[in-house]
């Protein structure tokens, strides 16, 4: 059914250079749609300069700049901001990008490449000041424009489809920098008025039916999948450490592994805390930059790289990070809230034993496949850890566990779930 149908995905998270949970997540659907020959156009919104060589433009659209370049905002109540706010409420059209045959490789598999400078951006000041969703036009024939994540804007003449991955700005507010006002206000917009609202776990649909119940009947959730592919996966322990810089002490399983952001809702204060305070002589590796509100997570990691028990790497690309994730004794991500927890599908997929939270989609993700402790408890994390330290039998189990639940989240799985979706909002 997929390849009767013309999709738009947003490549809003896709230009972050270092990428995110949702950028794997836009990245997915790409893939999905390339492989089941579904013509699917990918959308930027990335400040790009009039004159910009073609071997810089996949420069600026995934990283955003070129020599820290950013277009000029139009001063209020000129004529450049009237014709700027004109196009906000008519509708802005895309320019096609076309790349050289070099720089195709740092895209997700599309057929057409848009862009409409500053867009996300514009959008969300442009929502803030007037409550309005920005329109954009149609760049060619779409059936679903499909918006991988919260943005105040709308595709018109085309059914849209928004994913709300989780609503951490209205369960935590103190967890986000989001401005919570706004944020409510353009989530009610978008039940409103949109086609369709996708979730990635049966958590996340409850959480938004529950604060918004005018989204009953209009929220489906589709769950995720992964891209993690064999030959991406770099094996060779030489290799990594000639790569990463403080990897000497890198053996199969004698580290333990988080990654993801390092900020208050992924709890990595109290995992450091927890694992200082367990008997385990392994290592732990830590692969994430550090976010806002973090003095205590800084403090606890200090002490961590100080007693030499922690490794703290800022990113890394995927094919070390997944090696990394493999040959390790276990992945600890005991988060306080996720839309899905996509690093727990990776562990699974690769077969590395995963300790998580037992609350919300965590819980729900997870199954019976990994060992579940109280995320808000130093204690139960701490015991946990300790466990997985001495019981090779506890670690071979989850891994086969795991690899079992990976099959529930397969390409083929999603796919299925998609097209379900999809035909729902074509009938509408």
């Amino acid at each position: 059914m997929l390849s009767s149908i013309r999709i738009c995905i947003d490549g809003m998270n896709l230009a972050l250079s270092k990428g995110t949970g949702v950028a794997t997540y836009g990245a997915t659907l790409a893939q999905l749609f390339f492989e089941a020959k579904n013509p699917v156009d990918l959308l930027y919104g990335q400040d790009m300069p009039l004159a910009v060589s073609s071997g810089d433009i996949a420069k600026v659209l995934c990283e955003g700049i070129v020599g820290n370049y950013k277009s000029p905002r139009p001063r209020f109540y000129d004529k450049k901001w009237w014709i700027e706010n004109s196009y906000h409420i008519f509708g802005h059209s895309a320019e096609k990008i076309f790349l050289d045959s070099d720089a195709v490789s740092s895209f997700p598999p599309c057929q057409n490449l848009y862009n409409i400078p500053a867009l996300f951006r514009a959008a969300h000041g442009f929502f803030r000041t007037t409550g309005m969703f920005v329109k954009v036009k149609p760049p060619g024939p779409i059936d679903i424009m499909h918006w991988t994540y919260p943005v105040p804007i709308r595709m018109v003449g085309v059914k849209n489809i928004y994913t709300i991955h989780d609503l951490v700005p209205l369960i935590y507010p103190r967890m986000t920098l989001d401005k919570t006002k706004t944020y409510e206000k353009m989530i009610k917009t978008i039940v409103s008025t949109s086609d369709g609202i996708c979730t990635v776990s049966e958590n996340s649909k409850k959480d938004v039916e529950k604060l918004f119940p005018d989204s009953m009947g209009k929220v489906f959730n589709t769950y995720q999948a992964h891209l993690i592919k064999e030959d991406n996966v770099e094996n060779n322990f030489y290799e990594i450490r000639k790569h990463i810089a403080g990897m000497d002490f890198l053996e199969y399983s004698e580290y333990y592994i988080y990654y993801g952001q390092i900020e208050p809702k992924k709890n990595t204060a109290r995992l450091i805390e927890a694992f200082l305070d367990s008997n385990s002589r392994r290592k732990l590796l830590l692969v994430g930059s550090t976010g806002w509100k973090n003095a205590d997570v800084m403090a606890i990691l200090r002490k961590g790289l100080e007693l030499g028990r922690v490794i703290h790497i800022p990113y890394l690309p995927s094919k070390y990070l997944f090696a990394l994730l493999r040959n390790a004794r276990a992945l600890l991500f005991p988060s306080l809230i996720e839309g899905f927890g996509l690093p727990l599908l990776e562990a699974f997929t690769l077969g590395t034993p995963v300790l998580t939270s037992n609350m919300g989609a965590l819980q729900e993700v997870a199954g019976n496949a990994a060992m579940l402790v109280n995320p808000f408890n130093v204690s139960s994390i701490r015991d946990a850890i300790d466990l997985l330290d001495i019981s090779d039998a506890l670690c071979l189990e989850l891994s086969m566990k795991g690899k079992e639940r990976s099959d529930f989240f397969s390409i083929a799985a999603y796919r299925n779930r998609l097209e379900q979706f999809y035909e729902v909002i074509l009938r509408k």
